[in-house]
């Protein structure tokens, strides 16, 4: 039995896995994906930080040069990759896309915008997770709450077309639906830094749906309960997904008959972690491709940056990762300049000791560790602690301004 929120229990299964597991068909595969979102209201610009963490090449995939050639034209003609190769955007198509015959008008219309309106830019690589390589690109979409009232008119134009003909489970959620639809309803809106989408629903219909959600990843463990290899990867991808479940600053609520959904704090820029596949299918094949392409070491720039601003000033591009980035950006370019033990590094070591100091000050966790020993066996053991930091930080980021 189907219906808006559930076509069948094997569906929704793989419909929740779809974010954390689906495989790449391209020869680059990436171990996971964050997008830090800031949205300038006084400018009515959005500004999304994009890390495509762990780039490496697919192991199905032998061809090494056909490899790097796909990360170079990737980074060349500007385009944009969305949880995996399967969400890979052609930024230059997109105009030619909104003029397909076959588009709606409120297709189109969305299409065109983002045509006119989006840039993207290449920032440089980072360093995360175990030392795993990552790139950095910033994208802008200029004029959001257009958008946003185009999309508001996309999402109404495909439920006209739904409760036209509703699933048997879903008919008096489809009747509450149409009258919304005759009354003009807003479907989407901004709120603060995050976007809320608020629908009628049937409270009965609505249980039943989420009950199926559940039961369908209880079906998908069982199917594979009887093949060991097979079970673990789908558990360690299911692992995987509630991590990122439960970084989301994701929050829903179905009081009244009402269903709102709201994703993104209201008043800070919000950091959206995605799990894709396990670290343990990450290779270093594309590290110097990766360093090639984009050669700024972001990690080191705002490592700098922080340990002298006036004799290392930020280029303009780098001041949103300064203001709005993952903690550990800076914090992992420190931690390379001590054990790099170049010119910098004792002024990276006292930066250190002063980040830890405010950082534990507030209460945050995890603690950072203490001030840097003398004893050199000592300083190893305390850069020790301090990647085992960066790592439980990094698979749940924390928001965090000084």
């Amino acid at each position: 039995m189907n219906s808006l929120f559930c076509r069948g229990r094997r569906a929704v299964a793989i419909g929740l896995l779809a974010i954390t597991a689906l495989i790449l068909s391209s020869c680059v595969e990436l171990i996971g994906q964050r997008f830090i979102v800031h949205y300038d209201s006084d400018a009515d610009v959005l500004e999304v930080l994009i890390f495509y963490d762990g780039v490496h090449r697919n192991r199905d995939h032998h061809d090494q040069q056909r490899t790097e050639e796909q990360i170079h034209e990737f980074i060349r003609d500007g385009n944009v990759m969305l949880l995996d190769w399967w969400g890979h955007v052609e930024v230059g198509e997109l105009a030619d896309a909104a003029e397909e015959a076959d588009r709606s008008e409120a297709e189109r219309r969305v299409l065109q915008h983002l045509a006119e309106h989006l840039e993207v830019e290449a920032l440089g690589h980072a360093r995360s997770g175990p030392g795993q390589i990552s790139g950095v690109q910033r994208l802008t979409i200029a004029e959001f709450s257009t958008l946003v009232d185009r999309l508001d008119a996309l999402v109404a134009e495909q439920l006209e077309r739904y409760v036209e003909q509703p699933p048997h489970s879903a008919r008096r959620t489809a009747r509450l639906l149409k009258e919304a639809l005759e009354a003009d309803h807003r479907w989407l809106e901004l709120d603060g830094q995050g976007l809320e989408f608020n629908a009628p629903i049937d409270r009965r219909e609505w249980a039943i749906a989420r009950h199926k959600a559940l039961d369908g990843l209880i079906d998908l463990l069982a199917e594979t309960v009887d093949a060991p290899e097979q079970f673990q990867k789908t558990e360690r991808d299911l692992r995987g997904g509630m991590v990122t479940l439960a970084n989301l600053p994701l929050h829903y609520s179905d009081r009244d008959g009402e269903l709102r959904i709201s994703i993104g704090h209201r008043e800070m820029a919000n950091t959206y972690p995605f799990y894709i596949r396990d670290a343990d299918e990450y290779n270093e094949d594309l590290v110097d491709k990766v360093r090639d392409e984009v050669p700024r070491d972001v990690n080191r720039e705002l490592a700098l940056y922080k340990v002298d601003a006036e004799a290392h000033p930020l280029r303009d591009e780098l001041t949103g990762l300064a203001e709005h980035g993952p903690v550990d950006l800076a914090i992992r370019g420190l931690v390379a300049l001590v054990e790099a033990d170049d010119q910098h590094a004792s002024a990276a070591a006292k930066a250190l000791d002063s980040f830890a100091a405010r950082w534990n000050e507030a209460a945050h966790s995890p603690e950072a560790p203490g001030a840097r020993p003398e004893a050199e066996g000592e300083q190893r053991r305390w850069l020790r602690q301090w990647q085992r930091w960066l790592e439980r930080v990094e698979r749940f980021p924390v928001s965090y301004t000084e």
